[in-house]
């Protein structure tokens, strides 16, 4: 969606992936999307090999990545999404070395997290604000941090998640009326599993009064996908009752979305979640379904309770359990939720808000790196 907005303020914007592709499915090594042009550095698109051709994989990107700049460097600017690891490292490198100046996504606050590393530290510390021209952060709280690091002429745009809203407009089929009802999630299923293994336990309470299936999403592998299965049996629910599905493209991510009977948005009371913005909050909001979510970092910013979500205690099963029981027997307020989030909360995360300050920010970048 950044490369949207992008394109729509009419600057020039171009992925250049260094690893392999994330989707088996996808069999070119350069295309567009949605007008948003890609191309794959690597010499390989779907390794067979592991972890360790993935590595390989990802060394060749960044050897040809100096190449793929060098052409454009005196009118470019890197936007740089990976953080505080091995490969931002080298791309933040590349590119002082090239002298292009370089905007650093920050979406995560690892340091001070159970999954900090020492890389990750000293690369927020001393590298990412300080090899970089400007930062779009994702909440307050890591914009005060950055401040905190850099000096007061480095540049940040806070940017939440985005969507596009137009798509929410379309006419919607009704959850709750659905013959499949289902709670929804969506993430990267094995760095969050506490998250999917929260809504088995919390559907595991439900179904003694109100019968709801639990549909999970997103890339899992095969140890987590058992394990899930493990805990929904251990709860003594039916294998068809916990589906996961894997990867799914955009369309029918959709689909599932505006299908569910309640979109499933956790956080918890902890530093990672106060910094960060769940990814799929746009998509949510624009879908026109009721929300389960908590009131913890930017969250309570855009959604009211009972107004455009219903919250739940972070980390609490039996709170979780008792929302979803009130979506599912109370429609009126749910759909009413969930058409007031796409009114008002929607619009806000649409990506078109966000092209005139984007574009800004590129221009004030280059206008300082003197290009």
């Amino acid at each position: 969606m950044l490369g949207r907005a992008w394109c729509a303020a009419d600057v020039s914007f171009q992925i250049l992936h260094i690893g392999c592709s994330p989707t088996q499915g996808n069999v070119q090594w350069h295309g567009a999307t949605q007008g948003v042009r890609w191309t794959y550095l690597s010499p390989f698109l779907h390794p067979v090999g592991g972890r360790a051709l993935r590595i390989v994989a990802m060394a060749c990107g960044l050897a040809v990545l100096p190449f793929a700049l060098l052409a454009n460097r005196r009118k470019a600017v890197v936007y740089a999404y990976n953080q505080g690891c091995v490969v931002n490292f080298f791309t933040l490198l590349i590119c002082k070395m090239l002298k292009i100046p370089v905007i650093q996504e920050c979406c995560e606050w690892w340091p001070g997290t159970a999954g900090e590393t020492r890389l990750n530290r000293w690369m927020y510390s001393k590298i990412m604000f300080k090899w970089s021209a400007a930062a779009l952060s994702i909440s307050s709280l890591i914009e005060d941090r950055i401040k905190e690091i850099t000096n007061r002429d480095y540049l940040q745009l806070r940017i939440p998640v985005l969507c596009d809203c137009k798509i929410g407009q379309l006419p919607r089929e009704g959850g709750l009326n659905h013959p499949e009802r289902y709670v929804f999630w969506c993430g990267m299923v094995d760095g969050y599993r506490r998250d999917p293994e929260l809504l088995i336990r919390a559907v595991a309470l439900v179904r003694k009064s109100v019968l709801i299936d639990v549909v999970i999403a997103g890339p899992c592998s095969d140890e987590v996908c058992r394990d899930l299965i493990a805990l929904g049996k251990e709860l003594g629910l039916d294998q068809h009752v916990v589906r996961i599905l894997g990867f799914v493209d955009d369309e029918a991510l959709n689909k599932w979305v505006s299908d569910a009977s309640a979109l499933y948005l956790p956080l918890w009371n902890d530093d990672r979640s106060q910094t960060r913005f769940p990814t799929k909050s746009a998509l949510y909001a624009a879908s026109g379904r009721p929300i389960v979510t908590c009131a913890i970092g930017e969250i309570p910013e855009y959604f009211a309770d009972r107004v455009t979500a219903l919250f739940f205690k972070p980390g609490d099963p039996v709170d979780l359990a008792r929302g979803i029981v009130e979506l599912l027997k109370n429609p009126q307020l749910s759909n009413q939720m969930g058409k007031t989030a796409l009114e008002i909360v929607a619009p806000r995360f649409d990506f078109r808000m966000y092209t005139r300050p984007l574009s800004e920010l590129c221009h004030k970048v280059l206008e300082n790196n003197g290009s």
